[in-house]
């Protein structure tokens, strides 16, 4: 088939949970099918080594050139007053380009693709139009899941009326949207579950996040004893209230039973407030960094302390890979086939969650015994090229019934 993929950036060189998954299926469906990529490009001086890559694999890409949106300072707070007045939620308003827009009509018109697919769901909105082409969207989370929790953990009043608003933007955005798409692609058995319910018209598949063994695999590398860490982007909202949720509640209580513990955030562009805080808790930040596999495998413990979020956690399966012992609240672990207990230990109380890490902290056999397990299930069910063989099959079905 000739698909016409689009999304927000370049899913290469690969720095977020979100292009991991991205490069893998798009990787595998370039082996079966045409694909063509339209995306952004802000100027950053490692995209033309991703446009090579993507091409040298198999993948056509067109890009559109559009300034990077800070996400700080006057002129963001400015597009979220302005916000206030469009019937879009922020999350699609701020990608709507009229230049993408002109572009992917010629692209359209020019390549005549068998099927439109929107990476991500917010850019569902350049779909709409195309109604005589199938179009799929991806789900790498039910985004009104995520601004629901949003709501819920807000501390101040100005900011949970606004949070609430973009909440109702967002269900609104996804009603419609999941009203006239003729499939959508869904990374956790919830969600699927989920979107049937409310839905019942739309085809929708599970096809799971997945993590490369090969490359996480484990390591002959000495452990250090009381290192626990956390890996993620920390640009992303959920992973820094994660991570400041652990400094605040669970942080003492694990001192108070190992005062030697120690704790490292792995991951790209943590603001300047969090990356503050922790240090004052002696809390250390990566940053960003080519490789998360040195500091994942001095690890002793890995941790997911997640209240905000959707779909199933990348972070989780690349730990288990590398047979490293998890310690998770329970919708950090959401979406994933782990028992308790048996593969990784699941925790919501601050208290439970510190006990958790400590009891493995002392017991080195306990993290080797659920490291073993949770390698062994990631290899046999998170297999990239299993689960590009179920969204190749898919997105061929929704074709071929239209």
């Amino acid at each position: 088939m000739k698909i016409l993929v689009l999304d927000e950036f370049l899913c290469y060189p690969i720095d977020s949970g979100k292009k991991v998954r991205s490069y893998n299926l798009l990787r595998q469906l370039a082996e079966r099918h045409q694909i063509t990529l339209l995306c952004f490009v802000w100027g950053d001086a490692r995209e033309h080594e991703g446009i090579e890559h993507l091409r040298s694999i198999g993948i056509e890409v067109v890009t559109v050139t559009r300034n990077n949106p800070a996400k700080s300072g006057v002129a963001f707070y400015f597009r979220l007053c302005a916000n206030l007045f469009s019937p879009l939620p922020y999350i699609v308003a701020g990608h709507i380009s009229s230049t993408y827009r002109e572009r992917l009509a010629q692209l359209v018109a020019g390549r005549k693709p068998d099927l439109l697919l929107a990476e991500w769901s917010p850019y569902a909105i350049y779909l709409k139009e195309y109604s005589h082409i199938p179009r799929v969207a991806v789900a790498h989370n039910i985004e009104s899941n995520i601004w629901r929790g949003y709501v819920e953990k807000s501390r101040s009043w100005a900011r949970r009326m606004y949070v609430n608003l973009q909440y109702r933007k967002v269900i609104r955005f996804e009603h419609e949207t999941f009203g006239w798409l003729d499939g959508l692609i869904t990374v956790s058995p919830v969600e699927q579950e989920q979107v049937r319910k409310g839905y019942p018209g739309l085809k929708v598949a599970l096809v799971d996040n997945g993590v490369d063994t090969e490359y996480f695999a484990p390591s002959s590398s000495i452990e250090e004893e009381c290192l626990v860490s956390f890996t993620g982007s920390m640009d992303w909202r959920p992973n820094q209230d994660g991570i400041d949720y652990f400094i605040r509640t669970i942080l003492p209580p694990l001192r108070a039973q190992v005062p030697e513990v120690r704790v490292l955030i792995i991951g790209r562009q943590p603001p300047e407030w969090l990356v503050a805080f922790g240090r004052g808790h002696g809390v250390d930040f990566t940053g960003s960094v080519a490789d998360v596999r040195p500091d994942m495998r001095r690890t002793a413990v890995s941790i997911v302390p997640l209240r905000i979020g959707g779909g199933s956690r990348l972070k989780i399966l690349e730990a288990l890979a590398m047979e490293k012992a998890v310690v998770s609240t329970v919708l950090g672990a959401e979406g994933l086939a782990i028992t308790p207990g048996e593969q990784a230990l699941v925790a919501d109380e601050p208290q439970a969650f510190a006990e958790s890490v400590a009891r493995l902290l002392r017991d080195k056999s306990e993290r080797q015994r659920l490291g073993r397990a949770g390698r062994a299930l990631v290899t046999e069910r998170y297999r990239w090229d299993s689960l590009a063989g179920k969204q190749s099959d898919f997105l061929e079905r929704v074709v071929h019934e239209r």
